[in-house]
């Protein structure tokens, strides 16, 4: 009864912390939150230990941080700086002359590191897809995710802004405006109230920076469109499409030996919440004595791309809280936890194999659906990929 009554308060607190500019809302956000039930399973708000790159960047803005890094090994670290959103970069100024040395990982592998999986949709995957179209043509997509609360916001925003839109419109409507609620100023209480109770942590009583580190770094991202393992010829044509944040100057060149290179496609949005976060990799065979400045020009060419906010790709498992087959969050019965946890080694299946009938055809017209969803499966150099021969999907 007492652990109850402790966790009820804290509730209580983050709600009328998060409604400081309203108070009227303190009422609304316990009851989004379904106070009761399961809140009995949170213990008090506890400090949120976060991996040593980030620890050493909350020790140089907040003096006196004591916090411990937690015991496994975390994923890699984006590099460090202000702002939660940062503005795309076009990457048309590539000239090649360098590599940045870029620390790049994966969205799930950063927010499960720093996180844990509770504010993650149940179904959350590690990528977007890709799939062979044609001989020597790739079509590749770079999805738009985030945080389960910050999804069901993004939805309810561009609901209540335009209740008329629907399909593909109403799907890059929604991936846009993720890309939009980039800081915790920009979340209603009610989004605030679920995230601090999801995490177990009192983010409002943060200081800014500190908050920007723990938990404006991972409110939305780009995914990965996967790791294509089986070497291609330089002449491939990789279409991505519309992208998000792509930076061409920031590609990897990696020597893998015998004229083999692998180009990973990185984002940069000046230091914001999804820096050095991958786009998608492959490899591609080149002549013995190609440098990695020489793979990386080669790799950029093969990669079509065009950033634009406006015509973004939203993730499948938040097409799925947009159609109703992942429910809203309900703190009445056992939060749900995401079952995809990001690969220890080199990731083998990529592409988005959720059935199109996920989403209901009345709402979600074929042309969202993943093309690939069709696809069958083969085996090539030991790992598993997924490629179709159906036709691209239309943008």
């Amino acid at each position: 009864m007492l652990v109850v009554g402790l966790v009820v308060g804290a509730v209580s607190l983050v709600a009328l912390k998060v409604s400081e500019k309203d108070p009227a809302d303190v009422e609304t956000a316990i009851e989004a939150t379904g106070a009761g039930g399961q809140l009995a399973r949170f213990a008090q708000f506890s400090p949120l230990a976060l991996p040593a790159a980030d620890l050493d960047y909350v020790a140089a803005v907040q003096p006196g941080t004591t916090e411990p890094a937690p015991a496994t090994t975390a994923a890699p670290q984006p590099q460090q700086g202000k702002g939660g959103g940062g503005k795309n970069s076009t990457g048309d100024n590539n000239d090649g002359d360098h590599i940045h040395q870029v620390d790049y990982h994966s969205y799930l592998e950063h927010v499960t590191a720093v996180l844990g999986t509770k504010l993650l949709a149940p179904d959350q995957g590690a990528y977007g897809t890709y799939q062979e179209v044609a001989p020597g043509q790739i079509q590749a997509r770079s999805t738009i995710t985030g945080l389960r609360p910050v999804i069901e916001q993004a939805v309810a925003d561009v609901k209540k802004h335009d209740p008329k839109v629907k399909g593909e419109e109403l799907e890059r409507r929604i991936a846009k405006r993720l890309t939009e609620l980039n800081d915790w100023e920009n979340l209603t209480p009610q989004t605030q109230a679920k995230l601090s109770l999801l995490a177990g942590v009192d983010f409002e009583a943060m200081g800014g920076k500190e908050r920007e580190q723990k938990l404006n770094h991972y409110l939305h991202s780009v995914q990965p469109f996967g790791d294509i393992t089986t070497p291609l010829s330089p002449d491939t044509i990789i279409d991505m499409g519309y992208t998000h944040t792509l930076d061409k100057d920031w590609t990897q060149a990696e020597d893998k030996g015998n004229g083999v290179f692998k180009i990973t496609m990185v984002s940069n949005n000046n230091d914001g919440s999804h820096t050095g976060h991958t786009l998608g990799s492959f490899l591609v065979q080149l002549p013995p004595g190609t440098t990695a400045k020489q793979a990386k020009n080669i790799g950029n060419d093969m990669v079509s791309n065009d950033n634009n906010n406006d015509r973004l790709y939203l993730d499948i498992s938040a097409r799925n809280i947009l159609y109703g087959v992942t429910p809203p969050i309900d703190f009445t019965k056992p939060v749900e936890t995401t079952t995809t946890m990001p690969p220890t080694t080199v990731p083998t299946t990529v592409v988005d194999s959720t059935p199109s009938t996920t989403a209901p055809s009345t709402t979600a017209p074929s042309t969202t659906a993943t093309a690939a969803d069709t696809g069958s499966s083969t085996t090539t150099a030991g790992a598993s990929t997924t490629m179709s021969s159906a036709p691209p999907v239309t943008s």
